[in-house]
């Protein structure tokens, strides 16, 4: 098969849409075009092995584009910051309340796996101040806060499932470590663009920014501790736009 103009213009709407080199390649693949024919065609190698480059069951989230090399990055929190948020969590532990995050956080505890304590909007603001300037360097992009939860405070044996984020709201991540108690180390899992699974430990005054919508992520190991509270933060590039594809692929000519 030849690529046709219709074929070429194609590419050139998707890629200037900002999907992925590597999907537009699995998509020609898949409609019979021969993987040097496209590598001459995009003037791309791909990054994945064939066998994903052919799989058709992408999740939506894999349409994202990368915004950074490795897709998440560990930075100490501004101390001012942090010491305000370490001085409210321990002042105000009483005010948990239990969780119920269905099909993400299990655990087999007695007590629910997780709890939260709410966050009043000043400090809600001042993270939000405080980081968005931080993302923005960070990604390359300027960004819009979309949300700031409250504490999340594991418990004993927790797990937390790998997932992606919300596409609509939660392009870029944040998650601080505010504080914990535990017996043994608590790795965050989280992939990168190739989809190579990395083990992130954090600790106190910590906090890893993260393209959460696009990378899988979780702490699919059960947390051997009392306590490991953490504060999510998200964000969106201020010119952010769901992605799409066009589906609606050239028909076969001739020249195919």
């Amino acid at each position: 098969m030849t690529f046709s103009p219709d074929w070429t213009a194609w590419i050139k709407t998707n890629t200037a849409a900002g999907v992925k080199p590597d999907v537009i390649f699995g998509i020609l693949l898949r409609h019979g075009f021969g993987y040097e024919s496209i590598r001459q065609e995009t003037g791309y190698t791909p990054s994945l092995p064939l066998d994903r480059l052919l799989n058709p069951h992408r999740a939506p989230h894999e349409f994202l584009p990368n915004y950074t090399r490795q897709g998440f990055q560990k930075f100490p929190v501004p101390k001012p910051l942090f010491d305000k948020m370490l001085r409210f969590y321990n002042e105000n532990k009483d005010t948990e309340k239990d969780e119920h995050v269905e099909g993400f956080i299990s655990g087999v505890s007695l007590s629910k796996p997780s709890t939260t304590i709410e966050l009043p909007d000043a400090l809600r603001k001042e993270i939000q101040d405080t980081l968005t300037p931080l993302v923005a360097t960070w990604s390359g992009k300027a960004v819009d806060p979309t949300y700031v939860y409250g504490i999340r405070v594991y418990k004993d044996k927790a797990v937390l499932k790998p997932h992606r984020d919300r596409i609509e709201t939660h392009i870029f991540g944040v998650i601080i470590n505010v504080d914990q108690d535990v017996r043994e180390d608590w790795p965050l899992m989280i992939e990168d663009h190739t989809y190579e699974p990395h083990q992130i430990l954090m600790t106190p005054g910590e906090m890893v920014f993260y393209e959460s919508a696009r990378l899988k992520h979780g702490r699919p190991t059960p947390l051997e501790g009392n306590a490991f509270a953490n504060v999510f933060c998200h964000f969106t590039p201020s010119d952010y736009k769901s992605p799409s594809i066009r589906y609606d692929t050239p028909k076969p000519t001739d020249e195919d």
